[in-house]
């Protein structure tokens, strides 16, 4: 569970467009029409506000895999939704934000989020929004070291930490802070908000706030010990399964503390 896609190296910007209304800077390697649209590198400080407003698309280049209007994303997925790297056992449809957090440096991330009405959620996992670890050279991908999960219509929040210099799935440390007690209410918006601080030596910090309740107050080992800081994602990431998902988020802030 959990994995991600490397980010592309970055390029300058080499064309700029309009499309739907916002401004897209296409990077060199997009300007020669060698990445699909679906896996491009895009800005949209309206979406993202944040020191870096890049992101990565990652999804299966179907229409209704993505949409931006504003402030908001819309992600869905539906069977068959997988990148070639995932195989058949995932699917999911994602942006990965440029913007790296410096280890040890506390942050605020804040958005909106709302699941669409549909079929109960079956996936044997599921991530909406993560802090995705950047593994140094030559050491084997990390899952997330936070990660706001769903578990059928429940929200659970849940971190993992390694403090070895090369971090493995059996020095790992798995810890779940959080599970709503009952099903999240479908079509509502929920104001989330994370203060974080990755530090895997013991000095971590992670609150986490929706609707301004607290649902999680952690101080202690947070991460994995890597020469680059993480990097925030959103949209859906799942099991493969039958039936359709998606959820849409707006007003994503991510702010240096």
């Amino acid at each position: 569970m959990g994995g991600s896609l490397a980010l592309g190296s970055i390029m300058a910007a080499a064309a700029m467009s309009t499309q739907e209304g916002r401004v897209v800077v296409v990077e060199a390697a997009d300007a020669l029409k060698s990445v699909p649209r679906h896996l491009r590198t895009e800005s949209n400080p309206e979406l993202i506000r944040a020191e870096n407003p890049r992101f990565q698309v990652q999804n299966a280049g179907q229409p209704w895999n993505y949409a931006v209007r504003g402030a908001s994303a819309r992600f869905e997925v539906r069977s068959g939704d997988s990148l070639p790297g995932d195989g058949k056992v995932k699917e999911r449809s994602e942006i990965a934000t440029s913007l790296r957090m410096k280890p040890g440096r506390a942050y605020e991330v804040a958005f909106n989020l709302m699941i669409e009405p549909g079929p109960p959620n079956s996936a044997g996992w599921m991530t909406l929004s993560q802090i995705q670890s950047t593994p140094d050279p030559g050491e084997p991908g990390h899952s997330p070291p936070f990660a706001i999960e769903m578990v059928g219509e429940r929200m659970r929040i849940i971190t993992r930490d390694d403090p070895n210099r090369v971090a493995s799935r059996e020095t790992t440390t798995y810890r779940a802070h959080y599970t709503d007690a009952r099903p999240i209410r479908r079509g509502r918006w929920y104001r989330m908000r994370i203060q974080v601080k990755f530090d895997p030596a013991g000095d971590g910090v992670l609150q986490v706030f929706r609707d301004g309740r607290q649902l999680v107050d952690y101080h202690g080992p947070l991460g994995f010990d890597d020469m680059i800081g993480p990097y925030w994602k959103e949209g859906v990431y799942r099991e493969s399964t039958k039936e359709p998902f998606a959820a849409n988020f707006r007003n994503l802030s991510i702010t240096p503390r």
